[in-house]
């Protein structure tokens, strides 16, 4: 692709990297804040819309920079669960609610995509299946909207 990454070389860093983390119980959260290296400030939208198609407005979500960190977005503390990707977070929110998802070096966009979206994965598992369901319903109204059907491929 683009970025000229290795996709089998990105999933074989998930498999052992992590695949092999303790992840927190996800089910406890229906709060996350993202923190992402500065370099990868263009993939925060991409994030945010996963979370918002799979979760809608049920589980909340902020994604920013490390170097955003900075600014007042933690000033009302909520409870809620912080994944640093890269660089420990030794910063925001409690110790025992941190989680630290390593990256490898030279990491690009399409790698830090495929591991922002497995996390998010993760914690679907964890949580109900709004997205399914609810895609039936959204895929009827969105075919009137487009003028043309969206079918459901979500089984």
């Amino acid at each position: 692709g683009k970025t000229n990454e290795d996709p089998e070389k990105i999933q074989k860093f998930i498999q052992q990297e992590i695949d092999t983390l303790t992840l927190p119980d996800f089910s406890q959260y229906d709060k996350y804040f993202f923190i992402v290296p500065p370099k990868f400030s263009g993939i925060i939208r991409m994030l945010e819309v996963k979370f918002i198609e799979l979760f809608g407005r049920r589980i909340a979500r902020d994604v920013e920079t490390r170097e955003y960190m900075k600014h007042a977005v933690t000033v009302v503390p909520s409870e809620e669960l912080f994944i640093s990707f890269g660089e420990k977070n030794t910063i925001w929110g409690e110790p025992e609610k941190r989680l630290h998802i390593p990256l490898p070096e030279n990491v690009g966009y399409a790698t830090m995509m495929a591991i922002g979206y497995y996390v998010i994965a993760q914690i679907q598992k964890q949580h109900p299946p709004y997205f399914k369901e609810n895609i039936a319903l959204y895929t009827e109204k969105a075919s009137k909207v487009f003028g043309s059907e969206i079918k459901v491929i979500v089984e």
